[in-house]
């Protein structure tokens, strides 16, 4: 659950999706393979998640779209050890995220391409 998915649950509690004719029960599902998993079987009507796992599953020929976006900034923070001070600090450490190619993922590789680091060159564990 993050801040992310607040105008979702705003939405439903206030009665807007309603009002346009959207029936609907809220679920938290963790994690975006999952969630599109539910969208391509036909289980899950419409959803709110990350772009990368979406993205795959058109790739690989499902018809889904994307239809809008809360933000068009990537709004997840790099949280390190304290002894951690400097971008170059990171070299050769571990970062966990949910799964590879996830939007978890992506924002960490958004954030080492910021810090002008390589995961391969750099020896970066995901």
């Amino acid at each position: 659950m993050s801040a992310r998915v607040v105008p979702l649950w705003i939405a439903e509690e206030q009665g807007i999706l309603a009002k346009y004719g959207v029936n609907s029960e809220q679920v938290f599902i963790r994690g975006a393979p999952t969630l599109v998993a539910g969208l391509t079987s036909g289980d899950i009507h419409f959803g709110s998640t990350g772009g990368t796992a979406t993205v795959a599953a058109i790739a690989a020929g499902h018809d889904l779209k994307m239809v809008a976006a809360f933000s068009s900034r990537n709004t997840y923070d790099l949280v390190t050890r304290g002894s951690i001070k400097k971008p170059e600090e990171l070299r050769g450490k571990r970062f966990g995220v949910t799964s590879i190619g996830g939007t978890v993922w992506m924002g960490i590789m958004l954030w080492l391409e910021h810090f002008g680091l390589d995961e391969q060159r750099d020896k970066i564990q995901l």
